[in-house]
């Protein structure tokens, strides 16, 4: 239902927002802008292709220290949470 993908939304923002190097998430309806602070985006898109986790870097003034990621099934959002814990992890 639109209510559950609403809530489902703002968890996964949530979530994403109290890895440490996320700054400054906002969201939209179907995917979720965050900043990266304390690390290249570049190279954080490309430790998440590693994964198996797909997000959208934008090599452009403005955003270039941002990723995009989609709002997708619970499943991916799991899979994305597990990818994001294993870099903080690795970074420990």
């Amino acid at each position: 239902s639109l209510m559950f993908f609403f809530f489902f939304k703002q968890k996964t923002a949530y979530e994403v927002y109290q890895c440490d190097w996320s700054s400054d998430v906002c969201s939209s309806d179907l995917f979720i802008l965050c900043r990266v602070v304390g690390r290249d985006a570049a190279q954080v898109r490309l430790d998440l292709i590693r994964e198996g986790v797909l997000v959208r870097f934008f090599d452009q003034p403005g955003l270039k220290d941002h990723i995009r990621i989609s709002v997708g099934r619970p499943a991916d959002t799991d899979a994305l949470m597990k990818a994001l814990r294993k870099m903080e992890r690795d970074d420990a």
